[in-house]
């Protein structure tokens, strides 16, 4: 694309990257993983709490381990690369205490995101400067890594930015109703 007079408003196609193009792609992308056997169901079994780990590199291997153990990934070492590489790249935390490391690779079986409550608070790149106590790790095969990470992370961003999803995870050790509200947020209802 030539950059001119007559080109568009770069403000206008990030708006259309980060919000149009998942939403437009979601039917196709749902369409075609459930096709294959791949859902983006919310399991109660990934809603892990009291998670103990001093930082990053504890939190990654941590997640890498849990998804070798339930079959999300066939190495967990190239999962916590993967999740390092993308942090080297800009870092995935945000703001009031929510990151959202996210990996994609060919050893990644399915879509999956894994909510982590961590027990202590670790030291993160955020926007407001503070640690990091709740974590919603995203996993996306490579075939589907256009597509459905942009609108897993589009839908867990934007639920992040309303106050009632972001007091309701931070204020509830509840399994059930944690999957209730990040089920909620990933269906777009936030």
């Amino acid at each position: 694309m030539k950059v001119g007079k007559n080109s568009p408003n770069i403000s206008f196609l990030k708006w259309k990257l980060v919000l149009v193009t998942p939403l437009v792609s979601n039917a196709i992308v749902l369409l075609q993983a459930r096709r294959k056997g791949l859902t983006m169901d919310f399991d109660t079994k990934n809603i892990l709490l009291d998670v103990d780990v001093s930082d990053k590199l504890s939190l990654f291997q941590y997640i890498a381990h849990y998804a070798k153990v339930n079959k999300l990934v066939n190495k967990s070492e190239q999962l916590v690369e993967a999740f390092l590489k993308r942090e080297e790249e800009v870092s995935t935390g945000l703001q009031d205490s929510f990151a959202i490391p996210h990996a994609k690779g060919d050893f990644i079986y399915q879509p999956a995101v894994i909510f982590l409550k961590l027990r202590h608070p670790i030291s993160w790149e955020t926007f407001d400067e503070q640690p990091v106590a709740n974590v919603f790790a995203l996993l996306v095969p490579s075939e589907f890594e256009g597509r459905n990470h942009l609108e897993m992370i589009s839908k867990i961003a934007t639920s992040l930015m309303e106050g009632d999803f972001t007091d309701a995870i931070k204020n509830t050790k509840d399994i059930k109703q944690l999957k209730e509200i990040i089920t909620k947020a990933m269906k777009g209802e936030y």
